[in-house]
């Protein structure tokens, strides 16, 4: 049997052992959630605030209201409920459908401004159209096209930076 030397032994097993970085991290990430969840620097239930607390109460109401399943049709009890959504529905449809079922409402709605009165069309002058010069057919009406795939191109010449070593020194004169 062959004995391994120590220093060969952390060469041979690297996959073996915890990467320390990535568990120091994970180790702190724990720390820190556990400081903030456990720190009390969440508000007390008497410091919530007004409209989460009737939002919880009515989601409450919700929670522990009757839900009516198709063996509960035909039962007095859900045709009573749908008239009463029937009843919800259509007056909701109703405030929506109408001229002035938000005002029936109550619910202040403002009235646009009227639309200005639209400014009088130009008067133009009929003028010949400009003639071509000569004979031809006037041009190329796909020339849009030429100069798309074929644009006019500019060459223009620059001067080379100068060196930063000798504009260095130039400055210090």
């Amino acid at each position: 049997m062959t004995r391994l030397h120590p220093a060969r032994l952390d060469d041979r097993m690297p996959s073996q052992r915890l990467p320390l970085f990535p568990c120091i991290c994970v180790a702190l990430a724990m720390t820190l959630l556990a400081i903030t969840l456990l720190g009390g620097a969440l508000p007390e239930e008497d410091e919530a605030f007004v409209s989460g607390a009737t939002r919880h109460r009515g989601a409450l109401t919700q929670m522990q209201a009757r839900k009516f399943t198709a063996a509960d049709r035909g039962t007095p009890e859900y045709e009573e409920y749908m008239r009463n959504q029937k009843q919800v529905k259509k007056a909701a449809w109703d405030m929506m459908t109408t001229a002035n079922g938000y005002r029936d409402a109550g619910i202040d709605v403002p009235m646009p401004a009227p639309a200005p009165a639209p400014a009088p069309a130009p008067s133009f002058q009929s003028a010949p159209a400009p003639s071509g010069g000569g004979g031809g057919g006037g041009g190329n009406p796909f020339q849009f096209l030429v100069d798309l795939f074929n644009p006019t191109t500019t060459t223009t010449t620059t001067t080379p930076p100068p060196n930063p070593i000798e504009a260095f020194f130039k400055s210090l004169r």
